[in-house]
């Protein structure tokens, strides 16, 4: 017999050839996730998700009275949403009926933190409310700012940093090792430059694995914040992070948070659920 399985969750965003790879050590492969949600990025999700084995149908996760899980459900049966309230801490607003939707997500309303979120359809949307959101908090102000949700897009080792009795900052000796979807709050802006600017940010607890928040040096690219797009290397200076109000769906997906505003919601069935 065997004597191991291979368990690989979140399964619909794993393509077929990337089973196959896993397949390969000659172990047992159980996929476990959710066929109605998103398929990778740029490719489709693989033939064992797109017909399973075994179907739960029962909630387990989330009260049955929860706003949230009969929307979703509407939306996984119906393929969209109408709008209006939905039990408790749901409310859905028509994609044409913009004042309302700013309005939802307004900081006043929503305010920036770790546990609330916007989620858009694609990067040109969230970029598009990122960099809204950003100019509404700072009016008048440069492109970063002491207070700013942000997030890593790429992994490298960063310096954390020390704060003395004097109020100057200094490094530790030690690093971090950040990775690409790890978030924070800017807590100092060193100097900005026409290009990049050297900020102090705080990882939001958790970001690591652990429950710490430590301070690292960030090098941070002026022309990836707000940014609609990936830009190539040849396109920017310094390291790759974005404002963090909004994120897209694939990017949250397997996230938690407590307070979710869905953007753009006249999409695929797939994204809107």
């Amino acid at each position: 017999g065997h004597t191991g399985v291979i368990i690989l969750d979140e399964a619909s965003m794993i393509t077929e050839s990337e089973v196959e790879k896993i397949r390969a050590f000659g172990l047992p492969v159980l996929l476990i996730g959710d066929y109605g949600q998103l398929p990778p990025v740029r490719s489709t999700m693989n033939r064992w998700m797109k017909n399973p084995d075994v179907i739960l149908g029962e909630n387990f996760r989330q009260h049955e009275a929860s706003g949230i899980m009969q929307a979703a459900m509407i939306a996984r049966q119906t393929g969209h949403l109408g709008s209006g309230p939905y039990g408790d801490g749901a409310y859905a607003v028509s994609g044409r009926d913009m004042p309302a939707i700013y309005g939802v997500m307004s900081p006043d309303r929503l305010p920036p933190c770790p546990g609330n979120t916007i989620i858009a359809w694609r990067n040109e949307p969230r970029s598009r409310i990122n960099t809204g959101i950003h100019r509404a908090l700072f009016p008048g102000a440069g492109r970063i700012c002491c207070g700013d949700r942000v997030v890593a897009l790429s992994n490298l080792p960063r310096m954390v940093m020390e704060k003395n009795d004097h109020g100057d900052w200094s490094g530790s000796g030690r690093e971090e090792y950040v990775t690409n979807g790890t978030t924070g709050q800017v807590e100092h802006v060193i100097s900005t430059g026409m290009k990049t600017a050297d900020v102090i940010v705080r990882l939001d607890p958790g970001s690591l694995g652990n429950d710490s928040s430590p301070l690292v040096l960030a090098r941070m690219s002026l022309d990836c914040l707000g940014s609609g797009r990936s830009l190539r290397p040849d396109e920017y200076a310094g390291e790759k992070w974005d404002y963090a109000y909004a994120r897209t769906c694939h990017k949250a997906q397997g996230c938690e948070f407590q307070n979710v505003v869905v953007a753009d919601c006249n999409r695929d069935p797939s994204w809107l659920y």
